[in-house]
C-alpha cells in the first residue's frame, strides 16, 4: 500500500508519487479486460485495481483562481499515451462541485474532459483519444480566491464514463472518496482514504467485509451462487446498499438487495449491521 499523504495544501506529498513523465502506454485495452482488471469475475467480484489513493496526490501543487475554475481546466502533470505528442489537444470543464469544508479547509472538485488528436505512425487517418479527469481542490477558509489542486485522476472515457468525489467529518477523522462510473454498463465503484493524524491513509474496499460476512451467514459461497455487486455507500452516514444477483437476474433487477452499516474507526470500516431482503424495485 501506498504511504499515507498530508492533508495540508501547503504541505507537498509523499516524493513517491509515480513518475509524470511521458512515454509510450501502449494501445487502449477493451472495456472486457479493463472490467477483469477492476473487478475480478466481472463486475460482481471484488475491486483489484485503484484508481485514486495516495498516489494521485500533486508532487507540487497547482493553483488557479476561483473566478476562472468553473471555465478554465487547471494545466496537470500528464503521462501522454504515445511517445509522439498529439497534433492537437482540447480541455473542457464539464463541472465544478462544492464539497464540504473539513480538515481546515475549503474543498471542491472539478471534472474535465480531454480531447486528443494524434497521427498513428504508417495510418493517414487521426486518431482521437477523450479522457475524463477529477481534480480535487483545496482552499483556506479565510481566503477562497485561489484554490489549489491538490490531486487529479485521469481515465479513458471509453472505460470510464463519469468521476465524482465527496467529503464527510466523521469522529475518527475525515472521508474522502471517489466514485468511479463505468462507461456503458451502468456499474460503478467507490474508493475511499481516511485523513488521520494531518495525513491521508488508503481504506481497504468495503466490499471485502460484505462478501466476509455473507459467507459467514452461507448466502455467498467460495464458487457458484448469488453475486455481490459493488456497493453503494453514503459517505456521511455510512449506510449502503448492494444488489445480490441469482444466476438468470438481469443487470436492472436483483433478486435480493444487501442493506447494511459501517463504522469509521482509527483502523478503517467496521461492519456494525447488515441484512438482506428482496428487492422491491
Amino acid at each position: 500500500m501506498p504511504p499515507p499523504v498530508r492533508s495540508d495544501p501547503s504541505i507537498p506529498p509523499h516524493p513517491s508519487h509515480p513518475s509524470m513523465k511521458g512515454g509510450f502506454l501502449g494501445a487502449v485495452t477493451s472495456l472486457g479486460v479493463f472490467l477483469l482488471t477492476v473487478f475480478p469475475g466481472g463486475t460482481g467480484g471484488a475491486q483489484a485495481t485503484r484508481h485514486f489513493g495516495t498516489a494521485a496526490w500533486l508532487a507540487s501543487p497547482v493553483e488557479i483562481p476561483a473566478v476562472e475554475v468553473e471555465r478554465t481546466c487547471a494545466t496537470l502533470p500528464h503521462r501522454d499515451r504515445f511517445v509522439e505528442p498529439p497534433r492537437s489537444t482540447g480541455c473542457t470543464v464539464i463541472r465544478h462541485a462544492v464539497l464540504d469544508d473539513v480538515v481546515s479547509a475549503a474543498w471542491s472538485s472539478a471534472v474535465y474532459r480531454h480531447m486528443s488528436v494524434y497521427d498513428p505512425v504508417g495510418s493517414t487517418r487521426p486518431d482521437t483519444v477523450i479522457e475524463i479527469e477529477l481534480v480535487l481542490f483545496a482552499a483556506s477558509r479565510r481566503n477562497r480566491d485561489r484554490l489549489t489542486a491538490i490531486a487529479h485522476v485521469r481515465e479513458d472515457y471509453a472505460q470510464i464514463a463519469d468521476i465524482s468525489v465527496a467529503l464527510a467529518g466523521h469522529r475518527q477523522g475525515a472521508l474522502l472518496g471517489a466514485r468511479f462510473c463505468l462507461n456503458g454498463t451502468g456499474g460503478s465503484w467507490q474508493e475511499f482514504l481516511q485523513q488521520r493524524d494531518s495525513l491521508w491513509h488508503e481504506l481497504p474496499d468495503p466490499y471485502a467485509l460484505l462478501s466476509a460476512e455473507l459467507r459467514r451467514a452461507g448466502v455467498l459461497h467460495e464458487s457458484g451462487g448469488p453475486r455481490l455487486a459493488m456497493p453503494n455507500i453514503d459517505m456521511k452516514s455510512l449506510r449502503g446498499t448492494s444488489a445480490l444477483y441469482e444466476s438468470g437476474d438481469a443487470n436492472c433487477c436483483p433478486a435480493r438487495r444487501v442493506h447494511f452499516q459501517l463504522e469509521l474507526t482509527d483502523r478503517g470500516f467496521r461492519l456494525l449491521r447488515l441484512n438482506v431482503a428482496a428487492d422491491t424495485g
